[in-house]
């Protein structure tokens, strides 16, 4: 299973207020857009890590769709009158997002509807990487497969480091993440990882979309596959009924 999200840039003079960033959250219909774009093979995201990964915080739920809020929050930041912002997709399909432009179509609406008015970008698959990494988008659409199924994995390559794209870049969790990625203590470390997913669910430095589940097809005479949660396909015991 993977996540799909939102990053913000906290150097943004709007994204970098924490109001702004949670008005956001409570201004998407993620059931709605779960519903209508992911076929029957998403669900909405209350945090980075999936249900099916230890390490998942259960008691951490996904923002309801609360438009009013929104508007209160924004009000709050002082921007009642709403604001302008980019928001850049990926130009290709991917297993968190199999039609981006549509994805960020609905989210542009949602953010509309609060007094948040969103130009919608995107460039070549291979820019958009190297341009984000780069720390020069103010917020991008994007998503994560993890190579190994650990919680670490998740977290740890986005806000264990201090870097160009880490503007969150929040001591307290980098430090927990350095923590539990040393640690040979499971116990330790799901309580650092759900202790965290509480943390970013008041801190939102990313917006939660949809977590997916891949999408396999056999023919009905295939035996043995074993499902792996990393996405990571082995054939070694599939046979032939």
């Amino acid at each position: 299973m993977n996540i799909g999200y939102i990053t913000f840039n906290m150097k943004n003079q709007y994204l970098g207020k924490k109001e702004v960033r949670q008005a956001i959250n409570y201004a998407i219909n993620r059931k709605a857009i779960v519903e209508a774009l992911f076929a029957g093979v998403g669900e909405e995201a209350s945090q980075t890590v999936p249900p099916m990964v230890w390490g998942h915080n259960p008691d951490v739920k996904p923002y309801p769709y609360d438009p009013e809020k929104a508007k209160a929050l924004l009000k709050q930041a002082g921007l009642e009158n709403g604001f302008t912002m980019d928001l850049w997709y990926m130009p290709v399909s991917r297993p968190y997002a199999p039609a981006p432009k549509a994805l960020a179509e609905a989210i542009a609406a949602d953010l509309a509807k609060v007094g948040i008015k969103v130009n919608l970008k995107t460039e070549d698959w291979g820019q958009y990487v190297e341009d984000w990494r780069h720390g020069k988008f103010d917020c991008w659409m994007l998503g994560w497969t993890s190579d190994n199924g650990d919680p670490d994995n998740f977290l740890f390559p986005f806000w264990g480091r201090q870097g160009e794209f880490n503007t969150w870049d929040n001591e307290q969790v980098r430090t927990m993440l350095q923590k539990a990625q040393v640690s040979t203590d499971r116990a330790e470390r799901e309580k650092l990882y759900k202790e965290i997913a509480v943390i970013m669910a008041d801190e939102q430095p990313r917006v939660h979309i949809v977590h997916t589940a891949p999408v396999l097809a056999f023919r009905s005479n295939v035996e043995g596959y074993v499902t792996n949660p990393a996405a990571q396909e082995f054939f070694n015991t599939v046979y032939f009924k």
